[in-house]
Protein backbone atom coordinates (compact mmCIF):
# COMPACT_ATOMS: atom_id res chain seq x y z
CA UNK A 1 0.00 0.00 0.00
CA UNK A 2 1.01 3.59 -0.68
CA UNK A 3 0.66 7.01 0.67
CA UNK A 4 -1.44 9.53 -1.12
CA UNK A 5 1.79 11.17 -1.41
CA UNK A 6 3.48 8.38 -3.09
CA UNK A 7 0.06 7.55 -5.15
CA UNK A 8 0.50 11.28 -6.63
CA UNK A 9 4.11 10.42 -7.63
CA UNK A 10 3.12 6.91 -9.00
CA UNK A 11 0.94 9.02 -11.21
CA UNK A 12 3.17 10.82 -12.32
CA UNK A 13 5.35 8.42 -13.32
CA UNK A 14 2.67 6.23 -14.96
CA UNK A 15 1.34 8.90 -16.88
CA UNK A 16 5.18 10.07 -18.28
CA UNK A 17 5.73 6.10 -19.01
CA UNK A 18 2.68 6.12 -21.08
CA UNK A 19 3.12 9.47 -23.02
CA UNK A 20 7.18 8.60 -23.50
CA UNK A 21 5.62 5.33 -25.32
CA UNK A 22 2.80 7.12 -27.56
CA UNK A 23 5.41 10.02 -28.50
CA UNK A 24 7.79 7.74 -29.57
CA UNK A 25 4.69 5.51 -31.76
CA UNK A 26 3.77 9.13 -33.20
CA UNK A 27 7.20 10.00 -34.06
CA UNK A 28 6.61 13.27 -31.90
CA UNK A 29 9.31 14.63 -29.12
CA UNK A 30 8.51 14.75 -25.37
CA UNK A 31 11.86 15.89 -24.40
CA UNK A 32 12.42 17.16 -20.61
CA UNK A 33 11.27 20.39 -20.34
CA UNK A 34 8.32 19.39 -21.65
CA UNK A 35 7.93 16.43 -19.28
CA UNK A 36 8.88 18.70 -16.56
CA UNK A 37 6.07 21.33 -17.08
CA UNK A 38 3.21 18.83 -17.40
CA UNK A 39 4.81 16.81 -14.18
CA UNK A 40 4.98 20.12 -12.32
CA UNK A 41 1.08 21.17 -13.57
CA UNK A 42 -0.27 17.93 -12.64
CA UNK A 43 1.29 18.21 -8.96
CA UNK A 44 -0.07 21.81 -8.51
CA UNK A 45 -3.40 20.11 -9.80
CA UNK A 46 -3.47 16.92 -7.48
CA UNK A 47 -0.82 16.46 -4.69
CA UNK A 48 -2.29 15.80 -1.94
CA UNK A 49 -0.46 18.40 0.68
CA UNK A 50 0.54 21.87 0.19
CA UNK A 51 2.38 22.46 -3.05
CA UNK A 52 3.93 25.96 -3.99
CA UNK A 53 5.62 26.15 -7.43
CA UNK A 54 7.84 29.38 -8.45
CA UNK A 55 9.44 29.12 -12.00
CA UNK A 56 11.95 32.10 -12.52
CA UNK A 57 12.11 31.55 -16.49
CA UNK A 58 15.09 31.73 -16.59
CA UNK A 59 16.34 29.31 -18.93
CA UNK A 60 20.56 29.42 -19.54
CA UNK A 61 21.83 29.13 -23.41
CA UNK A 62 22.95 25.47 -24.20
CA UNK A 63 20.96 24.44 -21.18
CA UNK A 64 19.21 20.76 -21.39
CA UNK A 65 17.06 19.31 -18.51
CA UNK A 66 16.24 22.01 -16.27
CA UNK A 67 17.58 22.53 -12.43
CA UNK A 68 14.98 22.50 -9.95
CA UNK A 69 15.65 23.15 -6.26
CA UNK A 70 12.85 20.97 -4.83
CA UNK A 71 12.18 21.06 -0.55
CA UNK A 72 9.96 17.96 1.08
CA UNK A 73 8.32 19.24 4.43
CA UNK A 74 7.24 17.87 6.83
CA UNK A 75 3.14 18.44 7.76
CA UNK A 76 3.96 20.50 10.96
CA UNK A 77 6.96 22.22 9.04
CA UNK A 78 9.27 21.14 11.77
CA UNK A 79 11.48 19.57 9.25
CA UNK A 80 13.02 20.30 5.81
CA UNK A 81 14.84 18.27 3.21
CA UNK A 82 15.87 20.64 0.11
CA UNK A 83 17.61 18.84 -3.13
CA UNK A 84 18.79 20.05 -6.53
CA UNK A 85 17.23 18.01 -9.41
CA UNK A 86 18.14 17.98 -12.78
CA UNK A 87 16.06 15.79 -15.56
CA UNK A 88 17.09 13.87 -18.39
CA UNK A 89 15.67 11.74 -20.69
CA UNK A 90 16.28 8.37 -21.94
CA UNK A 91 16.72 8.77 -25.78
CA UNK A 92 15.12 7.11 -28.85
CA UNK A 93 16.73 4.08 -28.42
CA UNK A 94 16.29 3.33 -25.39
CA UNK A 95 19.66 2.54 -24.64
CA UNK A 96 21.64 5.89 -22.81
CA UNK A 97 20.84 9.76 -20.90
CA UNK A 98 22.60 11.12 -24.01
CA UNK A 99 23.99 14.84 -22.75
CA UNK A 100 24.58 14.19 -18.98
CA UNK A 101 28.64 14.87 -19.60
CA UNK A 102 27.87 18.14 -22.11
CA UNK A 103 29.37 20.64 -21.43
CA UNK A 104 27.40 24.55 -21.14
CA UNK A 105 27.90 26.82 -23.91
CA UNK A 106 31.59 27.82 -24.80
CA UNK A 107 31.81 27.55 -21.36
CA UNK A 108 33.73 24.34 -21.28
CA UNK A 109 31.95 23.31 -17.93
CA UNK A 110 30.23 19.90 -17.88
CA UNK A 111 26.38 20.14 -17.27
CA UNK A 112 26.71 17.72 -14.96
CA UNK A 113 29.83 19.30 -12.73
CA UNK A 114 27.64 22.37 -12.67
CA UNK A 115 25.26 20.70 -11.02
CA UNK A 116 26.90 19.33 -7.91
CA UNK A 117 28.69 22.79 -7.79
CA UNK A 118 25.40 24.26 -7.49
CA UNK A 119 23.99 21.98 -5.56
CA UNK A 120 27.53 22.12 -3.22
CA UNK A 121 27.08 26.03 -3.14
CA UNK A 122 23.62 25.60 -1.96
CA UNK A 123 24.41 23.31 0.87
CA UNK A 124 21.61 20.56 -0.84
CA UNK A 125 22.04 17.31 -2.30
CA UNK A 126 21.60 16.74 -5.88
CA UNK A 127 19.77 14.23 -8.02
CA UNK A 128 18.52 13.41 -11.32
CA UNK A 129 15.13 12.74 -12.78
CA UNK A 130 14.81 10.47 -15.80
CA UNK A 131 12.43 10.23 -18.03
CA UNK A 132 11.71 6.69 -19.38
CA UNK A 133 10.46 4.24 -21.74
CA UNK A 134 11.51 0.91 -22.81
CA UNK A 135 9.97 -1.21 -24.72
CA UNK A 136 12.01 -4.37 -23.37
CA UNK A 137 10.92 -4.72 -19.44
CA UNK A 138 12.91 -7.52 -18.68
CA UNK A 139 15.83 -4.74 -18.31
CA UNK A 140 14.44 -3.82 -15.15
CA UNK A 141 15.68 -5.54 -12.94
CA UNK A 142 13.71 -3.88 -9.74
CA UNK A 143 10.63 -4.07 -8.56
CA UNK A 144 8.21 -2.20 -5.51
CA UNK A 145 6.65 -4.66 -2.79
CA UNK A 146 4.62 -1.97 -1.98
CA UNK A 147 2.23 -2.26 -5.22
CA UNK A 148 -0.07 -4.81 -5.43
CA UNK A 149 1.10 -8.01 -7.35
CA UNK A 150 -1.32 -6.86 -10.31
CA UNK A 151 -0.08 -3.73 -10.41
CA UNK A 152 2.17 -2.95 -13.52
CA UNK A 153 6.18 -2.93 -12.19
CA UNK A 154 7.30 -1.22 -15.57
CA UNK A 155 5.38 1.89 -15.81
CA UNK A 156 6.45 3.35 -12.18
CA UNK A 157 10.01 3.12 -14.11
CA UNK A 158 8.42 6.21 -16.11
CA UNK A 159 10.17 8.52 -13.71
CA UNK A 160 13.57 7.48 -11.37
CA UNK A 161 15.27 8.99 -9.49
CA UNK A 162 19.37 8.70 -8.83
CA UNK A 163 22.25 10.38 -6.81
CA UNK A 164 23.82 12.77 -8.65
CA UNK A 165 27.10 12.26 -7.68
CA UNK A 166 26.86 8.02 -8.39
CA UNK A 167 25.98 9.27 -11.88
CA UNK A 168 29.37 11.46 -12.20
CA UNK A 169 31.17 8.28 -11.13
CA UNK A 170 29.87 5.78 -13.55
CA UNK A 171 30.81 8.07 -16.57
CA UNK A 172 31.71 8.15 -19.20
CA UNK A 173 29.12 5.25 -19.10
CA UNK A 174 25.53 6.99 -19.47
CA UNK A 175 23.81 4.10 -20.37
CA UNK A 176 20.30 2.95 -19.20
CA UNK A 177 21.56 -0.28 -17.82
CA UNK A 178 24.53 1.14 -15.65
CA UNK A 179 22.50 4.06 -14.12
CA UNK A 180 19.30 2.16 -13.48
CA UNK A 181 21.16 -0.54 -10.96
CA UNK A 182 21.50 2.65 -8.98
CA UNK A 183 17.90 4.38 -9.60
CA UNK A 184 14.63 3.59 -7.76
CA UNK A 185 10.82 5.01 -9.33
CA UNK A 186 9.92 8.26 -7.99
CA UNK A 187 7.19 7.15 -5.85
CA UNK A 188 10.14 5.22 -4.06
CA UNK A 189 11.74 8.35 -2.94
CA UNK A 190 8.58 8.57 -0.45
CA UNK A 191 8.87 4.85 0.35
CA UNK A 192 6.57 3.63 3.29
CA UNK A 193 7.81 -0.35 3.51
CA UNK A 194 3.67 -0.88 2.38
CA UNK A 195 2.51 0.52 5.31
CA UNK A 196 0.52 3.59 3.79
CA UNK A 197 1.83 5.84 6.47
CA UNK A 198 4.47 9.06 7.25
CA UNK A 199 6.55 8.69 10.16
CA UNK A 200 6.93 11.14 12.64
CA UNK A 201 9.58 12.98 10.40
CA UNK A 202 6.88 12.75 7.65
CA UNK A 203 8.85 12.99 3.98
CA UNK A 204 11.83 14.02 4.67
CA UNK A 205 12.58 11.42 7.07
CA UNK A 206 11.40 8.60 4.43
CA UNK A 207 13.14 10.52 1.83
CA UNK A 208 16.77 10.05 3.84
CA UNK A 209 16.06 6.31 4.52
CA UNK A 210 15.70 5.68 0.62
CA UNK A 211 18.53 7.37 -0.39
CA UNK A 212 20.20 5.80 2.23
CA UNK A 213 19.63 2.50 0.58
CA UNK A 214 20.69 3.11 -3.05
CA UNK A 215 23.41 5.88 -1.66
CA UNK A 216 25.59 4.20 0.92
CA UNK A 217 28.74 5.94 0.10
CA UNK A 218 27.22 9.03 0.17
CA UNK A 219 28.40 11.37 3.83
CA UNK A 220 25.86 10.83 6.72
CA UNK A 221 24.72 14.10 6.62
CA UNK A 222 24.04 14.26 2.80
CA UNK A 223 20.45 13.48 2.65
CA UNK A 224 19.38 14.46 6.60
CA UNK A 225 16.37 16.21 7.03
CA UNK A 226 17.07 19.48 8.62
CA UNK A 227 15.15 21.66 11.32
CA UNK A 228 15.97 24.84 9.37
CA UNK A 229 14.23 26.15 7.02
CA UNK A 230 15.48 26.88 3.52
CA UNK A 231 15.91 30.72 3.10
CA UNK A 232 13.64 30.65 0.54
CA UNK A 233 10.73 28.96 2.16
CA UNK A 234 8.76 32.24 3.76
CA UNK A 235 9.25 33.91 0.43
CA UNK A 236 7.71 31.34 -1.46
CA UNK A 237 4.53 30.68 0.82
CA UNK A 238 3.73 34.53 1.12
CA UNK A 239 4.24 34.83 -2.98
CA UNK A 240 1.52 31.97 -3.59
CA UNK A 241 -0.89 33.12 -0.77
CA UNK A 242 -3.81 34.64 -1.28
CA UNK A 243 -4.14 37.10 1.49
CA UNK A 244 -2.69 39.86 -0.43
CA UNK A 245 -5.17 42.61 -1.66
CA UNK A 246 -6.31 42.83 -5.08
CA UNK A 247 -5.90 46.28 -5.75
CA UNK A 248 -1.34 45.53 -5.38
CA UNK A 249 -1.15 41.97 -5.66
CA UNK A 250 0.08 41.99 -8.97
CA UNK A 251 3.00 44.69 -8.26
CA UNK A 252 3.57 42.76 -4.54
CA UNK A 253 3.75 39.54 -6.29
CA UNK A 254 5.98 40.81 -8.70
CA UNK A 255 8.35 41.99 -6.46
CA UNK A 256 8.61 39.10 -4.31
CA UNK A 257 9.11 36.92 -7.14
CA UNK A 258 11.64 39.02 -8.75
CA UNK A 259 13.99 38.99 -5.15
CA UNK A 260 13.17 35.14 -4.77
CA UNK A 261 14.81 35.01 -8.11
CA UNK A 262 17.99 37.62 -7.59
CA UNK A 263 18.65 35.64 -4.60
CA UNK A 264 18.64 31.80 -5.79
CA UNK A 265 21.16 32.24 -8.44
CA UNK A 266 21.66 29.06 -11.00
CA UNK A 267 18.28 27.41 -10.40
CA UNK A 268 15.41 27.08 -12.66
CA UNK A 269 12.59 27.38 -9.83
CA UNK A 270 11.50 26.08 -6.18
CA UNK A 271 8.91 23.42 -5.78
CA UNK A 272 8.25 23.35 -2.16
CA UNK A 273 6.00 20.13 -1.41
CA UNK A 274 4.58 19.97 2.66
CA UNK A 275 3.15 16.70 3.51
CA UNK A 276 -0.83 16.31 4.38
CA UNK A 277 -2.14 15.04 7.14
CA UNK A 278 0.10 12.72 9.09
CA UNK A 279 -1.60 9.29 10.36
CA UNK A 280 0.61 7.13 12.28
CA UNK A 281 4.10 6.62 13.43
CA UNK A 282 6.69 4.69 11.42
CA UNK A 283 8.32 1.89 14.20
Amino acid sequence: MLTAEQQCLLDRAQYTWNRRREAKAAGMPFGEESVTETILLDLKLSYPGEIWIVPFNKRQEGKIGADWEWCFASEGEQSFLPMLVQAKVLNDQEQSYDHIARTVGNTGIRQIDRLLDTAESRGVPAAYAFYNYLADTGRLTHSCQSLAPSDSQSEPWGISIAEAQRVKNALPDQTFDTIVQFSMPLHCLLCSQGRAELPEGGSPAVICMSMSRTSKHIADDAWRPRKERPNYYNSVKELMSDNVEIDSKFDYRAAIREKLAASNPGIDGIVILRDGRRRAKLE
